[in-house]
């Protein structure tokens, strides 16, 4: 795992807006109703062992640096202190909040002795990890989502040593992670994200269509040149992506470039050299842009002599990665060739990054079952090497599946992509038990069937979601889904809002199963009601008057 910055950014865009509290009775509690689980009941990993055993600590002293994020750190620090009750004295333990060069980029550390302690950030990001680490580690405040911060109660036992060190996995430039969300740039927040990228094949700038193009043709090389300024003049762009022109092993075999093939051991040579000379011809007029390869068809292995430059980045997706087993499956071809694909890369360069998806490419609301695959898939991505990760999904509002739930979980994979399964799903019932209320381990086993009835799946983002569970195996389980979501909101209380916007995911199967007007009526009515929420992309309503209701919601027409 390559603990450094990394080339190129994350970006994960997934609204997490949520809905208003709704108020209703407890029921009573009838005999053995609640499942168990085999997650332990403390869901918050350990820190590291401290040098000096941990005393309680009952009153604070914070100070900083004199920089605009260390105040701001600050303030943020004293208000949560209060949320705890925990007075602010000039005798009370020192806490300092301070920018340390020395420190990894993105990075932070926490070191205490038996009366002070020093949180130190490399820079604006780090220092705002840092913070919210020590916050939830050592306070014991927990952010979930933006309405749901719990507080723990209980004293506040801190120890003496070097207790956190943090570097992370991946470039980190959007953090999913609630409090990281929230806040402005300077405060050591996201980036935002400015420019385009543009998409094209080889093939296209050299003018040879869907024939093979000659890499170590010049007049080849010169032609390609003039159509990228000319893509570049149209105005901000940050990257130019290149594809092969077709998933098929569509290369030059001339001699001059056969030659190559064979000194780089792979045809994706030829076309690293030819973009390493094109990108060093643009990089004097455009010092910021960057060149972005997705390895298809003969690009899939990595060559082993010449390194793409600084600035191009390989790019992966797992558009054919199938959601419900991780991509280190060896029973599925399509998951072997994936990494073996990526493996080869991986650790043959630099610049490495993958495309990752959350949700369905088309609908949105139906069960998306990755949630037991996604750690070993992250795990897998920092071990090969991967600099960055950008996921994509649902992006626009909030789910009427398990957003928040895989966001957070995210967030948390990617401040420690190597956790144990253990920690994994501790951390998952953390936030299920903050999230939708008492009746959060009867969702608990709906995930976990769901898991189950996914692992020999063969669904990508791109399919129905029978593709993963197929119609007999939810019809099968009809009854026992219905019971876990009956019981998951009779013991919701105040969340009970919460567990019926999650619940649309079983609604909208039940409708694909046994379509009918009514229950699709009340389902749009849901849907568009309180916190909306979007069918498809860009698309939040029905279209009721074009759409015959008693099909499939997959048949119902959609608009913005």
């Amino acid at each position: 795992m390559r603990m450094m910055k990394r080339i190129f950014a994350l970006l994960l865009t997934v609204a997490m807006l949520v809905c208003a509290l709704a108020a209703c009775n407890k029921p009573k509690e009838p005999e053995q109703t609640t499942p168990d689980t085999t997650t332990p009941e403390n869901t918050t990993p350990e820190p590291e062992i401290p040098t000096t055993p941990p005393k309680k600590i009952t009153s604070f002293r914070v100070t900083c640096g004199n920089s605009a994020v260390e105040n701001f750190a600050a303030t943020e620090l004293k208000w949560y202190l209060k949320e705890k009750n925990l007075p602010l004295t000039d005798d009370g333990y020192h806490i300092s909040l301070v920018l340390d060069e020395s420190v990894t980029e993105d990075g932070y550390t926490i070191v205490a002795d038996e009366n002070s302690l020093v949180i130190a950030g490399g820079n604006n990001r780090g220092l705002a990890y840092g913070l919210y680490d020590f916050l939830e580690k050592y306070i014991g405040v927990h952010f979930y989502a933006p309405d749901t911060v719990v507080v723990d109660k209980g004293d506040v036992m801190i120890g003496g040593g070097v207790l956190e060190v943090f570097e992370p996995a991946f470039e980190i430039l959007r953090n999913p992670w609630q409090p990281i969300e929230k806040l402005a740039e300077k405060d050591g927040g996201n980036t935002a994200q400015t420019g385009s990228t543009k998409v094209i094949s080889l093939n296209t700038i050299a003018g040879t269509g869907y024939t093979t193009t000659c890499l170590s043709d010049a007049k080849i090389f010169e032609q390609a040149l003039q159509k990228v300024r000319a893509q570049l003049s149209t105005g901000k762009v940050d990257a130019i992506r290149f594809s092969p022109v077709t998933d098929v092993d569509l290369y030059c075999t001339c001699e001059k470039c056969a030659a190559v093939h064979a000194e780089e051991g792979a045809p994706s040579g030829n076309y690293i050299r030819f973009l390493n000379k094109l990108y060093a011809a643009i990089l004097p007029d455009y010092p910021d842009l960057k060149f972005e390869i997705t390895p298809r068809a003969y690009m899939a292995k990595a060559p082993t002599v010449t390194k793409p430059a600084d600035g191009i980045l390989i790019r992966f997706d797992t558009d054919k990665c199938h959601i419900s087993h991780p991509v280190t499956d060896t029973t599925c071809p399509e998951a072997v060739a994936f990494a073996e694909s990526i493996q080869s890369w991986g650790t043959f360069c630099d610049n490495v990054y993958v495309e990752y998806a959350l949700t369905a490419y088309k609908d949105f609301l139906p069960v998306f079952a990755n949630l037991g695959s996604m750690r070993e898939d992250i795990r897998f991505f920092a071990e090969c090497g991967v600099d960055s990760i950008q996921f994509t999904g649902n992006i626009v509002c909030p789910t009427g599946e398990f957003g928040e739930l895989r966001v957070y979980l995210l967030s948390r994979l990617l401040q420690d992509p190597l956790m144990s399964e253990e920690e994994y799903y501790g951390y998952m019932d953390a936030f299920l038990k903050a999230f939708y209320g008492e009746g959060w381990k009867f969702i608990r086993q709906f995930i976990d069937k769901t898991i189950e009835l996914a692992a020999d799946g063969h669904q990508t983002k791109k399919d129905s979601p029978f593709a993963a569970i197929t119609e007999e195996e939810y019809l099968a389980n009809e009854a026992t889904f219905d019971g876990l979501w009956n019981k998951a909101e009779a013991f919701a209380g105040d969340r009970a809002e919460f567990v019926k916007r999650a619940r649309y995911q079983w609604r909208y199967i039940k409708l694909c199963l046994h379509p009918n007007e009514k229950d699709a009526k009340a389902l749009i009515a849901d849907a568009a009601g309180g916190q909306r929420v979007a069918w498809r992309d860009k698309q939040w309503n029905v279209d009721t008057a074009r759409s015959n209701l008693n099909l499939a919601p997959t048949e119902w027409v959609y608009k913005s």
